[in-house]
């Protein structure tokens, strides 16, 4: 995107073209050790990783990192607000 530096923008998440939000990963990490799960969509493979981690190292603290993409967009305010499709 392009336009004045002063004009007024703002940050949100990147929509697909019916406006849903795009696809957000999930990742598990051993508090203890460090090891992850690997990003992945679905919650149900980070959750398996980090209980069979626990039945194998006894480690049993983790922590949740999400991922979503973001995407800034004119605000009304700015005049490119009306020239742009804000998805």
């Amino acid at each position: 995107m392009t336009g004045s530096a002063s004009a007024e923008w703002m940050l949100g998440p990147e929509r697909d073209d019916e406006g849903h939000m795009t696809v957000r990963l999930r990742e598990v990490q051993c508090r203890d050790c460090g090891e992850t799960s690997g990003a992945n969509p679905e919650q149900g493979v980070t959750d398996r990783w980090a209980l069979r981690h626990t039945v194998d190292r006894g480690h049993r603290y983790y922590r949740e990192i999400i991922s979503a993409d973001l995407v800034t967009q004119p605000a009304p305010t700015n005049p490119l607000y009306e020239q742009e499709t804000v998805r």
